[in-house]
């Protein structure tokens, strides 16, 4: 795991993802993400691409039994 940063939420609810994030995960202006919480205390941002490939992947360890 990376701490990139620490961002704060803006009036709008918007979040900025910090420049070094954005460049190690590829984002770019348009791309999706998914922000989900696995726990009530933090979240996570992934790119949709890598999710999907991420879900896809998970889910055939369950199709070999």
């Amino acid at each position: 795991m990376k701490l990139y940063w620490v961002t704060k939420l803006w009036p709008k609810w918007q979040v900025v993802i910090p420049q070094e994030a954005r460049e190690d995960l590829w984002l770019k202006p348009g791309d999706k993400v998914v922000v989900f919480s696995p726990s009530w205390k933090w979240v996570v941002v992934a790119s949709t691409k890598e999710m999907k490939k991420y879900l896809k992947d998970f889910s055939q360890l369950f199709d070999e039994e």
